[in-house]
């Protein structure tokens, strides 16, 4: 008798924790694996007092909890890869959007048409320069016929005495600045001059 009352004890209290883990998931993503887990364990729990009269006893657990914990493991880790993919892409686009706003601010300050700019940022977890930049690509145009969705500006004269800027100081000024701002080498910053 004191069996019996302690199994529907043990149920009781299990039927109560899993009522609060469920209702504690924020994500419905994973309630269909809590609820698949959770379930697995109610059926173990029920059936453990025939197991315990068969003589299974922990070996009636495990025979079947194995190859369902296998494969809900396998889905879990799976999901969780994709996430943790999906927010790090989020991530790193908007890292590299406000670079891309960093270098258009600078270039459009000396004078010169910002076309467009490629960031590219170590991605690898396992790196050891996991989030640095690696290079910076930046596009950018002299003349003044360049209209691509841009208003027209007239060229700002920069330096002393009205000389404007050539491209090659025009393209050692962009380098230096993003090499000291990000700290990333000279050989790692291509400016594209049209």
């Amino acid at each position: 008798m004191d069996y019996f009352v302690q199994w529907v004890k043990n149920i009781a209290i299990f039927y109560i924790i899993s009522t609060l883990v469920q209702n504690l998931i924020p994500n419905d993503k994973y309630k269909r694996y809590i609820k698949l887990f959770l379930g697995i364990v109610m059926v173990i729990l029920l059936v453990r007092p025939l197991g315990d009269l068969l003589g299974l006893g922990d070996n009636f657990e495990n025979i079947l909890t194995d190859k369902n914990n296998q494969e809900m493991a396998a889905e879990l880790k799976a999901e969780l890869g994709l996430v943790d993919e999906e927010r790090s892409r989020i991530i790193v686009g908007e890292y590299t959007d406000k670079i891309c706003g960093v270098i258009e601010e600078y270039v459009t300050g000396l004078g010169a048409y910002y076309i467009d700019a490629d960031v590219e940022i170590d991605t690898d977890s396992t790196s050891d320069t996991f989030g640095t930049i690696n290079s910076i690509t930046v596009n950018v145009s002299r003349g003044s016929s360049y209209q691509q969705d841009r208003i027209s500006i007239e060229e700002i004269e920069i330096g002393a005495g009205g000389e404007d800027m050539n491209e090659e100081l025009l393209s050692v000024r962009i380098k230096n600045y993003l090499s000291d701002f990000y700290n990333l080498s000279k050989r790692n910053i291509y400016v594209n001059i049209s």
